[in-house]
């Protein structure tokens, strides 16, 4: 990268959705991995760019059922009182929509705003609620100066869905820790085979659960959410599956173990406007293990069918059922699949590949 011969130097406000300082010491405690956007704004400095954050640190908001609204309010109301010192604001889109709102009417010019954003909005939702959603994304939109996704087919998305051109919306990929999401120094011992799937949200587990009801093989569920647990757990019950068992809220370091140890991972989702499972996905990618995933909006993107990833149609129970069945009865398969798609998180999809692309982008953006 060039940018380390620059002489000028550019000042960046970065606006996280979740506490960055505390984030930042449990990466640094070892006790969770990097994710891409800490490590952009933690590598800046070595690329002229001057970094600062404004995030809230209280528990108490963390826990509220408002902490979302709540903490964004808070991060406009101390942004507005900076504002000209930065020449560029990197922002999720929750805590940026009201500073965008008021650069449309104040017609703002300094600083240049890009956006880190997963979906347009809610487009499944409808009324008064929903139109008024939709006014401000687009007014969002048009004010930034660049909107980041982490799927290419969200480009057309979200210019379709927005009304703006799309040279305003870029594509760079999602990034993971290699270094903490690695495969197993020796081949892991096991008595027997078992999958992982892992997840909180727009996970199809009521399918899964019905395919591996007639395959020999264990199905651990890894969630944060306990309503999640609790509904699975229930599931299995009544159709009294003993293969199937939940991990609820495991630590990172526990979760890395766990991926090293399993045979593959699936992940069954469901079809929605948005890039999910991305995270789980990569990070059994970069554990060395094949994964089978539902093909949804941005897996296309990160696997290549057949050789780094196994990709299903959405709902599909008997083609689910059927790639579950080749990888466990084919363990130079799996080994395969496995290996190719560890190369291929470390040549695209590390931390630090994708990083450079991010500060790239940002002294495209400040010319």
């Amino acid at each position: 990268m060039h940018r380390k011969k620059q002489n000028r130097k550019i000042k960046l406000l970065y606006l996280p959705e979740y506490p960055f300082y505390r984030r930042l010491a449990q990466i640094n405690k070892e006790q969770r991995p990097w994710d891409i956007y800490t490590w952009v704004i933690q590598v800046a400095p070595q690329y002229g760019i001057d970094m600062d954050t404004i995030s809230v640190e209280n528990k108490v908001l963390l826990r509220a059922p408002m902490s979302y609204k709540i903490r964004g309010f808070l991060q406009v109301v101390k942004t507005l009182f900076v504002l000209y010192r930065y020449d560029i604001i990197l922002a999720w889109r929750g805590p940026c929509v009201p500073i965008l709102v008021a650069r449309f009417f104040f017609r703002w010019r300094k600083p240049k705003i890009i956006i880190i954003a997963w979906r347009p909005f809610d487009t499944k939702s409808r009324g008064v609620k929903h139109r008024f959603k939709k006014m401000l994304a687009k007014i969002a939109t048009l004010m930034s100066d660049k909107v980041i996704v982490v799927s290419s087919p969200q480009v057309k998305q979200f210019s379709d869905a927005l009304g703006v051109s799309e040279e305003k919306i870029s594509f760079l990929p999602y990034g993971v820790d290699c270094k903490f999401f690695k495969p197993a120094k020796s081949e892991v011992q096991r008595e027997e085979p078992f999958l992982v799937t892992i997840g909180n949200v727009y996970r199809d587990d009521a399918l899964l659960l019905d395919v591996i009801k007639d395959i020999p093989i264990k199905m651990i569920r890894v969630t944060t959410f306990s309503s999640v647990a609790k509904k699975l757990e229930k599931r299995a019950m009544r159709k009294r599956l003993k293969n199937v068992s939940v991990r609820l809220g495991l630590p990172y370091s526990e979760l890395a173990d766990l991926l090293q140890k399993s045979a593959f991972v699936v992940l069954p989702l469901i079809s929605t406007d948005q890039p999910v499972g991305l995270t789980a996905l990569m990070e059994a990618m970069a554990v060395g293990k094949p994964v089978i995933v539902t093909k949804g909006l941005a897996c296309t993107d990160y696997i290549i069918d057949g050789e780094t990833g196994i990709l299903v149609k959405p709902g599909d129970k008997l083609q689910l059922k059927k790639k579950i069945l080749e990888l466990l009865r084919n363990p130079e398969k799996r080994e395969r699949i496995g290996l190719a798609a560890r190369r291929a998180i470390e040549r695209k999809f590390s931390l630090e590949i994708v990083a450079r692309k991010w500060i790239d982008l940002i002294w495209e953006v400040t010319q």
